[in-house]
């Protein structure tokens, strides 16, 4: 009699859909060995759709506070998620980012599971009132040597891992790419195109990346640039999208700069561009410079966060100082400038997700932690 596989219960905090929700949907993807459940704290939502499109059942529960003079609510919302991963039959507890292993290692530990925190971001400071929860974690999945070098709490090595994240390779043709989105939005022939994918948040640097928009627009007319992310789903991302109207206005871009909205043929539109660009404040990992590596688009990204374990200067992609547009618009003309320069980064980039982030390798590492840590409960 054959044994019903092990089941996973993935735990995401937010409505939106970014990188944490991408790189959790291809986790789910590339272990079909498993079955994967998606509890979201907000639903519906953007996110939720995302996961029912993949066919994986979408669950929602409720998110709150831990508060240590109103504790009950946090006590309720955990008794209530643990009730509901017994109910579906969830063997391990996997939360996608540090916020959502906030919501869910109680209830996890309630329901006598094993817990996994995925770590995307530095967190070099934790409220005190969250650190008896975060001792819940089994064990923390770090995106980046860099975010494990800036959490809050040195881990004991055997509860911590550094796993990048693996990517496929969607192969798309530039060219063709490129004529579609020309006839998509209308852009005249022979114009340069750059993008930026990320989600309007404070995080993405956004400001930086339109100043230096305005250089590089200044020296040749002839550069459209795409801002790529959901501009209406969220509250915070409708008062970032509406900022940055008001960016563009004042800086003359207005004919320049192209909001597209949330996509869901990223790869495409990637594979489109003569230049990608990563600008951030901070960063545990940076996928999206990793997509456009996959793609052989010439990346330029900030020299922050676990960025540079990939990204190496002038070898794989061009790197630019935190939040200086003269150096990012510096970068960007370098490889619009130089086919031979653009050509050799993006080939580079090609070969290293290739040979360095497959996804065999990332979810082999995945799915042994997975097994070590369900055979130990």
């Amino acid at each position: 009699m054959s044994l019903e596989p092990s089941r996973i219960a993935h735990i995401l905090r937010w409505s939106s859909v970014g990188g944490t929700e991408i790189a959790t949907l291809r986790l789910m993807q590339h272990l079909p060995q498993f079955t994967h459940l998606a509890f979201l704290a907000t639903e519906p939502s953007r996110a939720g759709a995302l996961f029912a499109d993949a066919s994986f059942p979408v669950i929602p529960y409720r998110s709150a506070e831990l508060s240590l003079r109103w504790p009950l609510p946090f006590i309720r919302s955990s008794i209530d998620l643990a009730r509901n991963l017994r109910r579906f039959r969830a063997n391990l507890v996997h939360c996608s980012d540090v916020m959502a292993t906030l919501d869910a290692a109680l209830a996890a530990r309630l329901a006598g599971l094993p817990v996994v925190c995925h770590v995307r971001n530095p967190h070099d400071e934790i409220a005190a009132r969250h650190w008896p929860i975060l001792r819940l974690v089994s064990h923390f999945v770090f995106v980046s040597e860099h975010a494990r070098d800036h959490f809050y709490s040195r881990i004991p090595p055997a509860r911590a891992s550094v796993i990048y994240d693996g990517l496929s390779i969607a192969g798309i043709a530039h060219d063709d790419a490129r004529a579609e989105i020309g006839r998509e939005f209308k852009l005249k022939p022979g114009i340069r195109l750059v993008a930026m994918v990320a989600r309007l948040a404070p995080q993405k640097d956004h400001a930086t990346f339109l100043r230096a928009a305005r250089r590089v627009v200044g020296a040749d007319p002839n550069t459209h640039f795409f801002i790529v992310g959901d501009c209406s789903s969220e509250p915070g991302s409708q008062r970032m999208y509406e900022h940055l109207l008001g960016m563009i206005a004042e800086l003359g871009l207005a004919d320049h700069v192209t909001f597209t909205g949330f996509r869901t043929d990223v790869a495409a539109l990637v594979a489109a561009m003569d230049v990608m660009v990563l600008a951030t404040h901070f960063e545990g990992f940076g996928l999206a410079v990793l997509e456009a590596m996959a793609e052989a688009r010439p990346v330029v990204a900030t020299a922050v966060g676990g960025i540079p374990e990939f990204v190496r200067d002038g070898e794989t992609g061009l790197l630019h100082r935190h939040s200086d547009a003269e150096h990012l618009a510096s970068q960007i003309q370098s490889v619009l400038r130089d086919a031979t320069l653009a050509a050799r980064l993006g080939k580079a980039g090609r070969h290293l997700v290739e040979t360095e982030f497959s996804p065999a390798h990332f979810s082999h590492r995945i799915a042994d932690l997975y097994a070590a840590l369900l055979a130990r409960s």
